[in-house]
């Protein structure tokens, strides 16, 4: 979220992301109006691992994200503050999430050759950490009319499990 953006961020799955997630704080983003929470970040390695809290960004860790920040001091160490240098090395390979088929870790494969799905199916095994870990409560933003021939035929609440692929075959069925 950049300047003056607000917003809201959950149930989302990063898996070797560049970059985690980012509030920025000069010029700095309405967080009088940004929620986030429920976010699920998973790193093969120690530089992307250590994205997870961007350096000079704002982003508060929320007890709601996976890795959980109170599950260990190793984690979030209690001497950490927005915007520091995070060190991400305690939770590399840490929580896989569990997909049908996608190899994790990651071997033999740069992470810029995973830019399509292609033959990897990325719904969740029942044993998966981010089963029931979403948060239901909140509301779809619904700025369209609802009509299936001109607008949205139907806005599709959050499900109770993180990323688009629910356990129960709802959600996502791309």
């Amino acid at each position: 979220f950049e300047e003056g953006a607000a917003g809201a961020f959950y149930n989302n799955v990063a898996i070797n992301c560049k970059y985690g997630f980012r509030v920025v704080g000069s010029p700095a983003a309405d967080v009088a109006h940004l929620t986030y929470g429920n976010n699920f970040q998973y790193a093969d390695s120690v530089s992307v691992a250590n994205q997870f809290y961007p350096t000079g960004y704002i982003t508060q860790p929320q007890s709601t994200d996976i890795p959980s920040i109170t599950s260990s001091a190793k984690y979030l160490p209690a001497t950490y503050k927005p915007g520091n240098i995070y060190d991400g090395s305690d939770v590399v390979r840490l929580n896989n999430p569990m997909f049908l088929n996608f190899p994790l870790p990651t071997s033999g494969h740069a992470l810029a050759d995973y830019t399509a799905v292609g033959s990897f199916n990325f719904r969740l095994q029942a044993n998966s950490p981010l089963i029931g870990k979403g948060n239901t409560a909140i509301l779809p933003l619904v700025t369209v009319p609802i009509n299936k021939i001109y607008g949205l035929s139907d806005p599709t609440p959050p499900g109770a499990d993180l990323g688009c692929y629910q356990l129960n075959g709802t959600g996502n069925q791309h």
